[in-house]
């Protein structure tokens, strides 16, 4: 059985140097999977979990999809996780551990 997880972070802080003017022009801006093509894609099953990371400077115009239901959205720092698992022995204690982070409630996330 193969599985598939993507989540999009989205990071505000103000501790973090952001620096104007720095934008790359040919950036891939982040895509989800219920927009259907996934950025970062998904890894094929013997390759470890792909990570990407985008300044609001590097994606200024990027809004979330509506099938997110993100009403607003600030952040300096982007950071999406896409991968594949196999052979999870205790699903229930795998899940546990994979959406532990939501209990930072601060921190906007959103996973499928």
């Amino acid at each position: 059985m193969h599985k598939t997880f993507f989540v999009l972070f989205l990071v505000s802080t103000s501790i973090l140097p952001i620096k104007p003017g720095h934008a790359q022009s040919l950036v891939q801006e982040p895509r989800v999977p219920c927009t259907g093509k996934v950025i970062p894609a998904y890894p094929s099953t013997d390759q470890t979990f792909a990570t990407r990371v985008w300044t609001r400077d590097q994606i200024p115009s990027w809004v979330p999809p509506a099938c997110m239901d993100w009403n607003t959205l600030t952040f300096d720092f982007m950071l999406a996780i896409s991968g594949r698992f196999t052979n999870v022995d205790n699903v229930a204690d795998f899940a546990r551990r994979v959406v532990s982070f939501s209990t930072l409630t601060k921190m906007r996330y959103w996973s499928v």
